[in-house]
């Protein structure tokens, strides 16, 4: 199977290599449908939501990835809505009364005629994305995750984009009881599509020159993206698929500058030798002095890495960690701006550099440390090596546990990532792999207080294993759509989304300790299309 699906990549990876050439165009496809998910790749439940108000809405990125439409989308789906369509008001179970038979026609008139029982699986309720999406911006094909920073003016995503490599940003403007996507689309944008996100939402060249050299451009297959989740770090990493690039961008603009975000460095990490190159997991570490643990109020030591100290303050700097897609290495970097000398060196811009004592500012990564991730034994032959490792999270407040999905053969894996005496963590495997599905890729951990788990999401058999991290045991397998990849919890309502690639649809399966259908794919958003199965 794994043969398989790397001959596709490798398809895949000659066409992104075309796409993102000088000469690279926008796809002419047919307008992109307005409210329709199509190989939906990346998910993102609100961020701003809390248990009393729950998320009103799921941001999704459509691929395209069959290139059928002239791009890809980003879609808000009003949740509040679509609970309404079939739920027993805050009970999380199926209001029998408003669902239809299967096969019935959906309608428009009545909550009824919006969601109906799946043919094929009786128990779960299906509804019209239709009726659910409030708003949408072109971007381009291939799109991947869904990010988030929090900006003065509310809330910012960030979907990397594969097609014509680059990052694109999107600002969300709520208006009463609706919301609105800020990317400069416009008749003004200079886009042939009114609706497409504008050249300066969309990160392409170093210091957003677009008369740099080539090698200050985005590099392809931009693929993953983690925006640190410190307030106070205002940077974000960008892992490529293909290429042994990380990408940092400073997300309010270089030192000197327009202050619009900007990509700021780039680093060959993801390079081995006798291998392809490429990265998939970003996880940053979790750095507090004592009794500032976010999670423990009570904890009274501190939890502080050497590498994120400059000088006597804490955390100044981020302890990043990175997987390799195709081979066991993980790698530890941080990203630093350079100490000025007051009276002999002032930042300068990249073209200043002749003035004495001039130094560009901008932060640039310097990789720590690379060691095996362990796990179980990989293909060993002559052809290309198949994906190897792929996401990763912290599994603890105090990053003491870092867990990598290893995809082929596939497994979980744990690695000791507690500091030792000198504040370096041990970064050594702590546990034996747990063995899960064929091809897991996509990882996501959820703390309620009461219970640590891991969801994994597994392509090839379309489950979604679940794992107690305590424990370090599969407690469920949940069959949820054809292709499952990315996911995103609902912790308020106690739902998880996945994104069924190749079926157009997005599986919501319960993960509530209180309700019967616990561990089960209760609704699906979205009527499935087969485009494999």
């Amino acid at each position: 199977m794994w043969m398989r699906t790397h001959v596709l990549a490798i398809g895949v990876l000659s066409t992104m290599a075309q796409l993102s050439s000088a000469c690279w165009q926008q796809n002419l496809g047919e307008k992109p449908p307005d409210r329709s998910l199509y190989f939906p790749s990346g998910l993102l439940v609100d961020p701003r939501a809390t248990s009393e108000r729950p998320a009103r809405w799921l941001f999704v990125a459509n691929a395209n990835s069959d290139l059928r439409y002239s791009g890809g989308t980003l879609v808000a789906i009003d949740l509040r809505a679509f609970f309404e369509a079939w739920e027993i008001p805050g009970s999380g179970t199926v209001d029998a009364k408003r669902i239809l038979a299967p096969d019935s026609e959906f309608g428009s008139e009545s909550n009824a005629g919006q969601c109906r029982r799946n043919a094929q699986r009786p128990a779960i309720v299906e509804c019209d994305e239709r009726h659910f999406v409030a708003h949408r911006v072109h971007i381009g094909d291939f799109s991947t995750v869904v990010r988030y920073s929090n900006e003065p003016h509310g809330l910012r995503l960030w979907v990397p984009v594969r097609g014509d490599p680059s990052i694109t940003y999107i600002d969300v403007l709520e208006q009463e009881d609706s919301l609105q996507f800020e990317c400069g689309a416009g008749e003004n944008s200079g886009e042939s599509d009114s609706l497409r996100c504008g050249a300066d939402h969309r990160l392409m060249d170093r210091r957003n020159d677009p008369n740099s050299a080539d090698s200050d451009r985005l590099d392809r297959e931009p693929f993953n993206l983690l925006v640190s989740p410190d307030p106070n770090i205002r940077l974000a990493y960008v892992a490529h698929a293909s290429s042994g690039e990380l990408t940092l961008i400073a997300l309010d603009g270089p030192t000197l500058g327009d202050r619009r975000p900007a990509i700021v460095d780039s680093f060959s990490l993801f390079s081995a030798e006798n291998t392809l190159p490429g990265g998939f997991g970003l996880a940053q570490r979790p750095c507090f002095v004592a009794g500032a643990n976010p999670a423990d109020p009570n904890d009274g030591s501190s939890n502080v890495p050497s590498a994120t100290l400059a000088g006597e303050r804490a955390c100044a700097h981020p302890l990043v960690y990175a997987s390799h897609r195709y081979v066991r290495y993980v790698t530890s970097f941080t990203a630093v701006a350079p100490a000025i000398e007051e009276g002999t060196q002032k930042c300068v811009g990249p073209d200043e550099l002749d003035v004495a004592g001039g130094v560009v500012c901008d932060e640039h990564v310097v990789p720590l440390r690379r060691f095996s991730s362990g796990g179980l034994d990989t293909f060993a032959g002559n052809s290309l090596p198949p994906p190897t490792l792929g996401a990763m999270a912290f599994g603890d407040a105090r990053g003491d546990e870092l867990y990598v999905v290893q995809t082929t053969p596939g497994a979980l894996l744990r690695i000791d990532t507690s500091l030792d005496d000198s504040g370096r963590p041990r970064d050594v495997p702590s546990a034996p792999p747990v063995e899960i599905c064929g091809e897991p890729s996509t990882l996501v951990v959820h703390d309620d207080g009461v219970e640590r788990l891991a969801f994994v999401s597994c392509y090839q058999s379309a489950h979604v294993f679940i794992v107690d991290l305590p424990t370090f045991r599969v407690v469920e397998a949940v069959l949820a759509g054809t292709g499952p990849h990315d996911m995103a919890v609902d912790a308020a309502r106690e739902f998880l989304y996945v994104a069924n690639t190749l079926e157009a649809s997005i599986s919501v399966i319960d993960i509530s300790r209180t309700r019967a259908t616990r561990f089960s794919e209760v609704v699906r958003l979205g009527v499935p299309e087969p485009y494999s199965r």
